[in-house]
Protein backbone atom coordinates (compact mmCIF):
# COMPACT_ATOMS: atom_id res chain seq x y z
CA UNK A 1 0.00 0.00 0.00
CA UNK A 2 1.43 3.24 -0.90
CA UNK A 3 1.02 6.69 0.94
CA UNK A 4 -0.21 8.77 -2.00
CA UNK A 5 -2.55 5.56 -3.00
CA UNK A 6 -6.27 7.24 -2.59
CA UNK A 7 -7.60 3.97 -1.03
CA UNK A 8 -5.10 4.38 1.49
CA UNK A 9 -7.43 6.15 3.64
CA UNK A 10 -10.56 4.47 3.10
CA UNK A 11 -8.16 1.36 4.02
CA UNK A 12 -7.18 2.44 7.22
CA UNK A 13 -10.95 3.64 8.14
CA UNK A 14 -12.44 0.18 7.39
CA UNK A 15 -10.06 -1.66 9.63
CA UNK A 16 -10.92 0.43 12.28
CA UNK A 17 -14.04 -0.11 11.62
CA UNK A 18 -13.15 -4.18 11.30
CA UNK A 19 -11.58 -3.75 14.72
CA UNK A 20 -15.12 -1.89 16.28
CA UNK A 21 -14.59 1.62 16.32
CA UNK A 22 -17.89 3.00 15.42
CA UNK A 23 -18.26 6.47 13.54
CA UNK A 24 -21.95 7.03 13.64
CA UNK A 25 -22.22 11.00 14.49
CA UNK A 26 -22.40 12.57 10.77
CA UNK A 27 -19.06 14.78 10.45
CA UNK A 28 -17.16 12.46 12.97
CA UNK A 29 -14.62 11.77 10.46
CA UNK A 30 -14.01 14.63 9.23
CA UNK A 31 -13.23 16.07 12.70
CA UNK A 32 -11.19 13.33 13.12
CA UNK A 33 -9.04 14.31 10.16
CA UNK A 34 -8.99 17.63 11.38
CA UNK A 35 -7.61 16.71 14.49
CA UNK A 36 -4.90 14.64 12.50
CA UNK A 37 -3.91 17.59 10.20
CA UNK A 38 -3.20 19.74 13.44
CA UNK A 39 -1.28 16.99 15.27
CA UNK A 40 0.52 16.39 11.36
CA UNK A 41 1.09 20.02 11.25
CA UNK A 42 2.37 20.30 15.10
CA UNK A 43 4.77 17.51 14.62
CA UNK A 44 6.20 19.30 11.03
CA UNK A 45 6.63 22.74 13.10
CA UNK A 46 8.54 20.22 15.44
CA UNK A 47 10.86 19.40 12.99
CA UNK A 48 11.75 23.00 11.42
CA UNK A 49 12.15 24.47 15.37
CA UNK A 50 15.06 21.23 15.93
CA UNK A 51 16.33 22.33 12.82
CA UNK A 52 16.69 25.60 13.96
CA UNK A 53 17.72 24.58 17.28
CA UNK A 54 20.85 22.91 15.35
CA UNK A 55 22.21 25.68 13.99
CA UNK A 56 22.91 27.20 17.14
CA UNK A 57 26.14 26.64 18.53
CA UNK A 58 26.10 25.55 21.86
CA UNK A 59 28.60 25.10 25.02
CA UNK A 60 28.77 21.13 26.27
CA UNK A 61 25.61 20.17 27.94
CA UNK A 62 24.58 17.48 29.58
CA UNK A 63 21.64 14.94 28.63
CA UNK A 64 19.13 16.09 30.59
CA UNK A 65 20.03 19.71 29.25
CA UNK A 66 19.22 17.89 25.68
CA UNK A 67 16.11 16.29 26.71
CA UNK A 68 14.76 19.33 27.88
CA UNK A 69 15.37 21.67 25.06
CA UNK A 70 13.79 18.66 22.97
CA UNK A 71 10.53 19.02 25.24
CA UNK A 72 10.51 22.76 25.02
CA UNK A 73 10.93 22.75 21.42
CA UNK A 74 7.95 20.27 21.21
CA UNK A 75 5.77 22.65 23.28
CA UNK A 76 6.92 25.71 21.40
CA UNK A 77 5.52 23.99 18.30
CA UNK A 78 2.51 23.06 19.52
CA UNK A 79 1.76 26.75 20.74
CA UNK A 80 2.79 27.73 17.12
CA UNK A 81 0.23 26.44 16.05
CA UNK A 82 -2.76 26.79 18.49
CA UNK A 83 -1.57 30.41 18.12
CA UNK A 84 -1.49 30.24 13.90
CA UNK A 85 -1.85 28.30 10.58
CA UNK A 86 1.24 27.73 8.72
CA UNK A 87 -1.25 26.12 5.79
CA UNK A 88 0.04 22.56 5.85
CA UNK A 89 -2.80 21.65 8.18
CA UNK A 90 -5.23 22.81 5.51
CA UNK A 91 -3.29 21.32 2.83
CA UNK A 92 -3.30 18.09 4.41
CA UNK A 93 -7.46 18.38 5.25
CA UNK A 94 -7.90 19.07 1.18
CA UNK A 95 -5.41 16.44 0.62
CA UNK A 96 -7.52 13.86 2.85
CA UNK A 97 -10.65 15.17 1.48
CA UNK A 98 -10.04 13.88 -2.12
CA UNK A 99 -8.35 10.97 -0.94
CA UNK A 100 -11.32 9.35 1.24
CA UNK A 101 -14.54 8.61 -0.23
CA UNK A 102 -16.02 8.93 3.01
CA UNK A 103 -14.92 12.18 4.05
CA UNK A 104 -16.13 13.50 0.43
CA UNK A 105 -19.49 12.32 1.53
CA UNK A 106 -19.23 14.19 4.81
CA UNK A 107 -18.53 17.39 2.97
CA UNK A 108 -21.60 17.49 0.66
CA UNK A 109 -23.45 16.32 3.65
CA UNK A 110 -22.22 19.48 5.40
CA UNK A 111 -22.38 22.00 3.01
Amino acid sequence: MKINDPSTLAFARESNMAEGIPNAKAGQGLKEAEAVAKQFESLFMDQIVKGMRKTVPTEEASNAMGIYTDMLDSEHSKAMTEAREFGIRQMILDWMKTADPRLQAETKQLK
